[in-house]
């Protein structure tokens, strides 16, 4: 579709998100990617440092899934591991790496 010509929107939407309410980022994320379509790319880039904090706050409480996400290169494979799960639970086909730029998530 396409309706929107930037993606101000969808940054303001990742931001409000992001500070006021308890759903990951990552479902939000895939969310706007499978239904939006926003014309950037690097709606990913912009919103990679919120994501990773997102997913860290989240399992703040679970010591060992926290050490896992220390190095930030760890962190962003289990962020992407997470939306490319969205996406395949709502049934999107489409690859995040070719859509958005981003690296693959690496398979376990």
């Amino acid at each position: 579709m396409g309706l929107l010509a930037d993606d101000s929107e969808w940054m303001r939407c990742l931001q409000d998100v992001f500070s006021a309410t308890f759903e990951p980022l990552t479902t939000v994320f895939a969310t706007i990617i499978s239904h939006c379509e926003p014309p950037n790319p690097l709606l990913w880039e912009r919103n990679s440092s919120s994501i990773l904090t997102d997913l860290r706050k989240r399992y703040a409480a679970i010591p060992e899934a926290l050490k896992l996400l220390e190095n930030d290169k760890d962190a962003l494979q289990n962020a992407l591991q997470e939306v490319e799960s969205v996406l395949k639970d709502i049934n999107v086909r489409f690859s995040l790496a070719t859509a958005f730029a981003t690296p693959p998530p690496k398979v376990d």
